[in-house]
């Protein structure tokens, strides 16, 4: 658990790992996907992927030039990881909702 957890890192991280999942991404599109999120943040919790080898960087010699960010390979097999943790969130949020109104009904 704990080098699976330091590999994936924070909140903002496995929510990186999510949009990146489903389509190579530029770091502006990115701060769209994740508007509550700083660009400080953003570039920490890029750095952090990269340095763990679950993201690669890829810039153009454009003008000007774009850089892109993807999953790596090794990024891939974490797929399956941050869709069932989506999948679970989701299960929670139903859960947390059917409590709260039962408890408001008692």
């Amino acid at each position: 658990m704990t080098a699976a957890l330091g590999a994936m890192g924070g909140k903002w991280n496995l929510i990186v790992l999510y949009w990146l999942d489903r389509k190579p991404c530029g770091f502006n599109e990115l701060r769209r996907l994740l508007p509550t999120t700083s660009q400080k943040v953003l570039t920490q919790a890029l750095r952090d992927l990269q340095a763990n080898g679950l993201v690669l960087r890829a810039s153009t010699a454009s003008k000007p030039p774009r850089v892109t960010y993807s999953l790596s390979e090794h990024g891939v097999t974490l797929s399956p990881v941050v869709e069932a943790i989506r999948v679970w969130g989701h299960a929670h949020m139903r859960w947390r909702g059917e409590r709260g109104m039962s408890r408001k009904a008692h």
